[in-house]
């Protein structure tokens, strides 16, 4: 029981550093991108900076909020057209 325990412990511990160095790896990445690619991904250079700066253990980053930003604007209306 004990040895399964631990187990699971090991495995979410290890599971954690991974996404934590992934994280940190990305912000890094989203930093070195110039102003074009940021602009295409709709983060500004400031914003980029503020997220590079983050701890990895600090939850979801940019992509995530604006993400969850989209949700709600308004969907686009759209008209019929009749022939």
């Amino acid at each position: 029981m004990n040895s399964d325990l631990l187990r699971e412990f090991s495995k979410r511990a290890l599971a954690t550093l991974r996404l934590w160095t992934a994280r940190g790896q990305e912000r890094r990445r989203l930093e070195d991108l110039d102003d074009h690619m940021l602009a295409d991904i709709g983060v500004t250079r400031e914003a980029a900076r503020r997220e590079a700066q983050r701890p990895p253990w600090s939850g979801s980053g940019v992509r995530d909020r604006a993400r969850s930003a989209h949700k709600y604007e308004a969907a686009p209306q759209r008209r019929l057209v009749t022939l």
